[in-house]
């Protein structure tokens, strides 16, 4: 190639694809041409074809400025994919031409013969020209049957049907594809001759991929989406890691404009050829993914199984409007500003955002290569928290309110254990806070809505949710900025830091005149009036621009917390005006609030906040004070209407309450005061209600409605957060956690026993299905809130799938509904495997030494009890099939020894060939299994001869004991015949003296 020309020009600018599986071993090599190859410009992609190919492929083609992709040895599936990524890119992702095939369908699958295997390809309206269906087998010839959505069949007599023998591998062209699902149906053929004794019954692989290029005819449709082609890539940070420190970017796009809200998968095949798996990425603005909406999708990397070459597969699908592009929304961007001065757009209208058609999209990453990685350990810390913000600042507590999303213990995934959160004020240390966090002054925080005698100790949440905390700056000062940052923790490691938030503590003038008065007693109509000076603020004094009003039936909880009492809610207001008042520049603010839930005869406090801009607040206003009271029916009642209605329904209506008529006759009168007791068949535990009462007299006038009164039904509150934790795989041990409310009177009793019980199935419907079941006693220690408990169970039955529940009870044997179902199983446990297995011959002892070592124990194997040696002179069907093979018994066992060091076994054997044929080869291998766990593994094969030269005897023929008993046998049979001669000749003498 680089000696090479066409019309006199070298290869400039040219494109070499270079695969190996092996080492270098015969020139030219790398280092030999690599200066010619950069002189000449040339861009070469590396395909290392299994781990034992040479690790110069990756350099070779870093130095060109080229990729580096891994196919794995087990099935084709993972270079076919190499290659279409690799054709793809030849013109770059963001030069998508016509004749650029983009991958939608990749899979693979697993046969025996005779099996039938179908499935569907989806070719969107964006794609469809030159589609290509690429099927490639492995051992035996397959049948394949392609439907169109129109339900025309191509099959081998289909001109667009080709077969390629030598490369097991056919390919179905269309050159125009109807835009929707297609149907194959694969059919592996069984071998009708027993020469293909190997691929007689063994499973085999075959893989299926599709490509498609963009349609050539120009839409006449002018939307986004109508002019451009949906198109994926997959990179990775580092290419070449020191574990840990992966992170994978699926890239989904239409041109500059992201796409939004698809469903992104990324496949690992991992080195050591174990089973693959999956995890998704997301574009949330967590985690791993720094920007939100970007089309940009982001994920930790964090299962791993060895050092070496993993192979990443990306795949991009969405159903038909589910995704969607948004003009708003730039590639890699995210959110675009609408000024300069930095202001995010907020109000997006109908016409900027278009919703996609379903698609598919598939693309191989590049190829990660990964050391230092050490199993067992814990290397992966929590990650960092990037998107802590500040949702008020409250001067008067020299507090605010801070929200981001949890991380997890591994990353992004699991629960950390904790958070430690920091400040400095940045005139006198943001520098050195930025270089050294623990430089910072630790804050105190609770979460927003804890009790009074929350602590620090607060439960994360599980990685993805959202954590909002109230931080207390106890040194902070007004008009001081100060800088806050946080990091996680879990046993062993900690994140690195947060960004930093800022917060300042300046005074914002507080609502002054506070006035409550009812409006309308029967509906709970009150008017509240206060004044604010903002228009004659002094310099360095923020004006209040918004309030929040807050209500309490307890005047010491309103005065005393920044969140306490009740935030009256916007629903809740019927009216609003503001005004100058007179000649002065106060201003005057009158809302009409209807309140839903009072009772008659208590005081009810209310205050008010103001909030600028920025939301930094004021302190609380003076505090007003109403007292709703009863109005008599003028006329003497006869009948009493009972209506109620669920809380969640919300205003009580025609149309959601229920109401029942009594007569005045079954009400109980004591002094002034009245009580019913009357059983509501209708009503529910577990469910919150809204009662009122109107009096009707004997002329059927009927008075206003009362007050509102709110019924809680909850006898018990239902265990919550129920969580299962694997304690062993081995041992079936299972840890089942929960928490359960406590000492809240207003909501429930306390609980005094909790049952936990396990079941195969997913509901209690049929209690013979619980397996297993606990009574744990509450211990209640006076605090209020939620406690946490936990109990274990150690399982005995093989069920893959298990599930949960929590029942708690109370001192009169009321009890909850039952927790949510938490689902958890155990993974299968596996024995250990023999490799490394080597046979060494000695044909003058006739003996064999074997060799082999086992795998490492982990929590998922256990040590294979038995093992079983075999040997065959057929190494074709010995493979096929261990069991063909011989059993090398215990009386051919000369020796057998057992080696340990540092959790590596190894094995040893030597076993008597004295029965073995001379100058034959024969295979040994050994099986490890086990009765227990019904499983069984096989090493490699290995092979040995005993030479022994018959025409020619050995120089020195020792004399051994089967000689002596030669010699022995001759002279017997010598010493028997010369006795029958004897006898013979005396027998006859004596018969001829007697005869005469």
């Amino acid at each position: 190639l680089l000696l090479g020309s066409m019309n006199g020009q070298k290869p400039s600018g040219g494109h070499l694809i270079v695969m190996s599986d092996g080492q270098e071993n015969q020139a030219p090599y790398i280092r030999n041409v690599m200066d010619a190859v950069l002189e000449n410009d040339i861009v070469i992609t590396s395909i290392s074809f299994g781990q034992a190919a040479s690790k110069v492929l990756e350099d070779l083609a870093r130095a060109t400025g080229g990729s580096s992709f891994f196919a794995s040895t087990n099935g084709t599936l993972t270079l076919m994919n190499a290659f279409t990524t690799i054709i793809s890119n030849l013109v770059g992702p963001n030069n998508v031409k016509i004749t650029t095939p983009i991958q939608v369908y990749s899979k693979e699958i697993y046969a025996k013969p005779g099996a039938l295997f179908q499935d569907s390809v989806l070719v969107d309206q964006s794609v469809g020209d030159n589609s290509q269906f690429t099927f490639t087998w492995e051992l035996r010839e397959i049948n394949v049957v392609l439907t169109s959505p129109s339900g025309t069949d191509y099959s081998s007599t289909s001109p667009e049907y080709e077969i390629f023998q030598q490369q097991k591998l056919i390919r179905i062209t269309i050159a125009k594809a109807e835009t929707g699902k297609w149907f194959y149906q694969v059919k592996d053929k069984a071998p009708n001759r027993r020469r293909a004794i190997r691929a007689t019954g063994q499973s085999q692989s075959i893989s299926i991929t599709v490509s498609s290029s963009p349609k050539v005819e120009n839409s006449s449709d002018n939307s986004i989406i109508g002019n451009g082609v949906v198109t994926i890539q997959v990179k990775l940070n580092k290419e070449k890691i020191a574990y840990p420190n992966p992170i994978v970017y699926v890239e989904v796009k239409l041109g500059h404009f992201a796409i939004l809200n698809c469903s992104t998968i990324v496949k690992v095949t991992v080195p050591n050829l174990s089973k693959d798996y999956f995890f998704q990425a997301r574009d949330d603005g967590a985690g791993a993914d720094i920007v939100a909406n970007d089309g940009i999708y982001s994920a930790y990397m964090t299962a791993f199984d060895g050092d070496g070459r993993y192979a990443l597969l990306g795949t991009a699908t969405t159903d038909a409007n589910q995704s969607y592009v948004d003009a708003d929304h730039i590639f890699g961007v995210g959110r675009r500003l609408n000024n300069r001065q930095g202001n995010i757009t907020t109000n997006t209208s109908t016409g900027q955002r278009e919703y996609l058609y379903a698609f598919s999209r598939i693309m191989s990453g590049p190829l990660l290569e990964v050391t230092n990685y050490q199993q067992g350990q814990d290397q992966l810390p929590p990650a960092r928290i990037h998107d802590v913000t500040v949702m008020e600042t409250i001067s008067k507590n020299k507090s605010i309110i801070l929200k981001w999303t949890a991380t997890g213990n591994d990353m992004d995934k699991g629960t950390v254990k904790g958070y430690e959160i920091r400040y400095v004020s940045i005139d006198t240390g943001i520098t050195t806070f930025r270089n050294n966090f623990t430089m910072g002054q630790i804050a105190s925080f609770q979460p927003l809505h804890a009790t009074s005698n929350a602590t620090n100790a607060i439960y994360p949440r599980p990685s993805g949710s959202t954590e909002q905390v109230v931080v207390t700056l106890d040194d902070a000062e007004l008009e001081n900025a100060y800088a806050i940052g946080l990091i996680a923790y879990d046993d062993t490691m900690k994140s690195k830091v947060s960004n930093y938030v800022y917060a300042t503590f300046q005074y914002v003038i507080q609502p002054f005149a506070i006035q409550v008065k009812i409006d309308h007693q029967h509906q709970g109509v009150i008017v509240i009036t206060w004044k604010a000076p903002c228009s004659s603020c002094a310099t360095g004094i923020a004006c209040a621009l918004m309030c929040t009003m807050q209500l309490s039936s307890d005047i010491y909880e309103l005065a005393e917390g920044i969140m306490a009492g009740q935030i009256v809610a916007d629903h809740q207001i019927i009216h609003r005006k503001a005004e100058t008042v007179g000649s002065s520049s106060d201003i005057l603010y009158q809302y009409t609030i209807k309140m839903t839930n009072y009772q008659y005869s208590s005081p009810y406090y209310f205050t008010v906040r103001g909030y600028d801009e920025y939301r930094y607040y004021s302190n609380s206003s003076n505090i007003a004070e109403i007292e709703f009271r009863k109005v008599k029916s003028p006329h003497t009642p006869a009948q009493y209407k009972i209506c109620w209605v669920k809380s969640e329904t919300g205003n009580i209506d025609a149309n959601t309450r229920r109401c029942i008529t009594i007569s005045a006759n079954l009400v109980q009168q004591r002094d002034k005061n009245f009580s019913l007791r009357y059983r509501f068949e209708e009503l529910a535990y577990g469910e919150t209600y809204q009662f009122y009462i109107r009096t009707i007299d004997v002329f059927f006038d009927m008075s206003s409605s009362s007050n509102v009164a709110k019924v809680n039904l909850y006898h018990l509150s239902q265990p919550t957060e129920t969580a299962a934790t694997i304690l062993s795989h081995k041992e079936k041990r299972v840890s089942i956690g929960w928490k359960i409310l406590l000492n809240d009177p207003s909501k429930t009793t306390n609980a005094i026993t909790c049952m936990v019980a396990v079941s195969y199935q997913s509901s209690l419907a049929n209690l013979s299905s619980i397996l297993a079941s606990k009574v744990i006693q509450v211990k209640n220690s006076g605090f209020r809130g939620y406690q946490a408990m936990s109990t274990s169970f150690q399982l005995r039955q093989s069920n893959t799938r298990y599930y949960a529940y929590v029942v708690c009870f109370d001192r009169d044997q009321l009890y909850t509904d039952a927790s949510s179902p938490v689902q958890f199983s155990f993974e299968k446990i596996w024995i250990t495997t023999p490799y490394n297995f080597n046979l060494m011959a000695d044909s003058d002892k006739l003996t064999a030494t074997l060799m082999w070592e086992m795998t490492k124990i982990n929590p998922t194997t256990v040590s294979a009890p038995y093992y079983e040696i075999r040997y065959s002179y057929d190494a074709l069907a010995f493979k096929q099939d261990f069991n063909l093979g011989k059993v090398v018994a215990d009386s051919m066992m000369i020796k057998r020894e057992t080696n340990t060091k540092e959790g590596k076994k190894t094995e040893l054997r030597i076993v008597s060939l004295d029965k073995f044929e001379n100058n034959q080869t024969f295979y040994m291998a050994v099986k490890s299994y086990s009765v227990q766990y019904q499983q069984e593994t096989v090493s490699n094969y290995d092979m040995g001869i005993l030479i022994r030269n018959m025409t020619n005897p050995p120089e020195r023929s020792p004399f051994e004991r089967r000689h002596i008993y030669t010699i022995i046998a001759i002279l017997g049979s010598a010493l028997l015949v010369v006795l029958i001669g004897i006898v013979r000749h005396f027998y006859l003498r004596k018969h001829q003296m007697i005869i005469p």
